[in-house]
């Protein structure tokens, strides 16, 4: 319970890298076991010491020739005087970005909320529409 009592404080003072470590762990670990599979971690960045941003991705692809696998974004700010912990997930097929019929990029966004007992969960908000090309530049998977 100790990384989520970090994870919903406001304070960011305090935190040292092996805090951050911890935390950034314990998100991807939280998330491997929401998704039912390993997450690695490819890179990590803490951000002005008061924000966290990621580049995840599913451990293997699976489907055979379908080759489908995922990639996403884990970051961690404050929003509205609020922790906000989300992640942002990008399906591919053989190396190429995957989409919703009739969307030209979309993504599965996923939030890490507390729940009544103070211990964090995954819960998904389902596919959304990429309506601003803030993640556009993600077309396969990178090396």
């Amino acid at each position: 319970m100790f990384i989520d009592d970090q994870i919903w404080s406001l304070s960011s003072q305090g935190r040292t890298e092996e805090v951050w470590s911890a935390i950034i762990q314990h998100l991807v670990s939280a998330l491997g076991d929401y998704l039912q599979q390993e997450v690695k971690l490819l890179e990590k960045s803490v951000i002005d010491g008061e924000a966290l941003w990621s580049r995840i991705r599913g451990a293997s692809t699976f489907g055979g020739v379908f080759a489908v696998g995922w990639e996403g974004r884990l970051g961690m700010e404050i929003i509205e005087n609020k922790p906000f912990v989300s992640a942002s997930v990008f399906l591919f097929s053989q190396g190429r970005r995957l989409s919703v019929s009739g969307q030209a990029g979309s993504y599965l966004e996923l939030v890490y909320e507390r729940a009544d007992n103070g211990e964090g969960r995954w819960r998904s908000l389902g596919w959304l529409e990429d309506i601003y090309d803030e993640f556009a530049s993600i077309d396969k998977v990178l090396g």
